[in-house]
């Protein structure tokens, strides 16, 4: 039903304060559906809590969030980093692209039909430099790993002198 020409609606999530409070006077928040209704050649924007007939007149975009939420993808959210702008952000969420890892892996007729090229190129430099400095990382903590190792080796042969030393004290004696 949701075939009404010129009409745009999308579901999303918001977090809202309640009246409700907890035992610790904190207030309670709770997850609430959305939906936002745009009309073409129309700069207003209805941005509203989702009723039951939402549902069912844009049910084309509500199985969509539907989907969306069930299949969240794994990886690394985009709104944890800041190597996108709001815009670009809120670009990504609107297609369905909600981790560094789902927006690097775009091949590129996928990122230009969704025209996300720049932000793909963004992620992939972001992936590039987290995975280099993983790689040193390790290779510094296997380095660590040595020097302990030696230093513990070193110790040892430190306590076997003093033991020698005390016990060649001891027959001069």
């Amino acid at each position: 039903m949701s075939n009404e020409e010129n009409v745009f609606a999308r579901f999303y999530d918001r977090v809202i304060k309640t009246d409700k409070v907890q035992e610790n006077d904190m207030p309670v928040f709770e997850e609430r559906v959305y939906v936002e209704i745009r009309i073409k050649d129309d700069n207003d924007v209805v941005n509203r809590l989702a009723e039951e007939a939402d549902k069912v007149r844009f049910a084309d975009a509500y199985a969509r969030y539907q989907n969306a939420k069930e299949k969240k993808q794994d990886g690394t959210p985009l709104n944890q980093f800041s190597f996108l702008t709001a815009i670009q952000l809120e670009s990504c969420k609107f297609r369905g692209v909600e981790t560094v890892e789902a927006l690097a892996d775009l091949s590129d007729e996928q990122a230009n039909a969704l025209g996300l090229i720049d932000e793909r190129l963004a992620a992939k430099t972001f992936l590039d430099n987290a995975k280099s400095f993983s790689e040193k990382e390790n290779k510094f903590k296997g380095e660590i790993e040595e020097l302990k190792a030696e230093n513990e080796k070193l110790k040892s042969e430190i306590e076997a002198l003093k033991s020698a030393k005390g016990a060649e004290k001891a027959s001069n004696k």
